[in-house]
């Protein structure tokens, strides 16, 4: 005979230090439940138990610790530390500094192709037998 209620697996409890230091690291609901081998929904469900409130209002509260942290770790490793990669990428988020570009292109035909360019231009007014066209216009105006 079984006992209602004692069937199943056993309960999965939330650590909530683990959870909350997880939290604090920013990792998915999924990447949570996967740490403390819950499924996703069991990790809802014990968060709800804990805290009263939905995953997400919880987990939005909790990263805010990680978020202090890492921006701390960056302006100690920009100031303290005096990384100048780190300055110019904190200058470019919060300052709004930005890398110069010189959109500029100077076109610059080599002496041998400019020799070229002038030779074909020739070759295109020439006529078959090697003298050079007037242009249409100027044999209108002998004509008439």
């Amino acid at each position: 005979m079984t006992v209602p209620g004692k069937g199943g697996r056993p309960r999965k409890e939330l650590d909530i230090k683990l959870f909350e230091t997880l939290c604090l690291y920013q990792c998915t609901q999924e990447e949570i439940a996967a740490k403390m081998e819950m499924d996703a929904d069991t990790l809802a469900l014990r968060v709800k138990e804990i805290y009263g409130r939905r995953f997400s209002e919880v987990f939005k509260e909790k990263k805010k610790a990680g978020t202090i942290s890492l921006r701390a770790a960056q302006f100690q490793k920009a100031i303290k530390e005096k990384n100048p990669t780190m300055q110019i990428w904190l200058g470019k988020q919060y300052l709004g500094q930005t890398d110069k570009i010189d959109a500029s292109v100077q076109l610059q035909r080599p002496a041998i192709i400019k020799k070229l360019s002038g030779e074909i231009e020739i070759l295109g007014k020439t006529n078959l037998q090697g003298e050079i066209d007037e242009p249409d216009h100027q044999k209108d105006s002998e004509e008439k």
